[in-house]
């Protein structure tokens, strides 16, 4: 009895893993896009490099340099559509819900949110004020994540904005399944026909 409930537990995990590697749940993580030192240690020369305004996200995205999956190009042109500070919502509705104090939490998207997403946490400074810089991240098609200010200090949150962005939007994650990715999820659909055949013979 123990080995058949091991049997049908491992079959359950083959298939629960094909799942995430085809889906690529649980595999896909937010993409640093760049922060103030970034602004300030370049060829950048606008103001306030310590504030994430939209022509300072807009200015990391289009100078962004660093890796990328293969397939994936970066969404431009951000615009705002709301942010969390100071324990309040201001923006676009729906809201974006998640926990948005001190210097590590998480977010969540409205639900069925479909668009190219960045989102930047601003932290503040160590006396407390907006003065702490930021970070920018392209959230790489997830639709919640967590967020902290270990690159800023571990300060306080100040805020964080949400952007949405116009074109060009990425293709999907994974649209074509490598063989590894196959072979796991053939394996698993065998398992589970093995389960259901055993059950008919007895």
């Amino acid at each position: 009895m123990l080995i058949h409930t091991f049997k049908k537990a491992t079959v359950a995990c083959l298939l629960i893993l094909s799942v995430m590697l085809l889906t690529d749940t649980g595999f896909t993580t937010p993409i640093s896009i760049g922060n103030s030192y970034s602004l300030i240690n370049s060829t950048w020369t606008g103001a306030q490099a310590h504030q994430d305004t939209t022509d300072n996200v807009n200015w990391l995205v289009d100078n962004y340099g660093g890796p990328l999956p293969a397939g994936l190009t970066l969404p431009t042109d951000l615009t705002l559509y709301g942010k969390w500070g100071s324990g309040n919502w201001t923006g676009t509705d729906p809201a974006f819900t998640g926990d948005f104090s001190g210097d590590i939490g998480n977010w969540i998207a409205p639900t069925a949110w479909d668009t190219p997403l960045y989102y930047s946490v601003k932290a503040g400074s160590s006396n407390g004020n907006s003065g702490g810089g930021f970070e920018l991240w392209y959230a790489n098609g997830l639709t919640f994540a967590d967020w902290d200010t270990e690159g800023l200090n571990n300060h306080n949150l100040s805020h964080m904005s949400f952007w949405t962005a116009d074109s060009p939007t990425p293709p999907g994650p994974n649209p074509v399944p490598e063989p590894t990715t196959m072979l796991l999820f053939g394996i698993g659909l065998l398992g589970l026909a093995g389960v259901v055949r055993r059950k008919k013979l007895h």
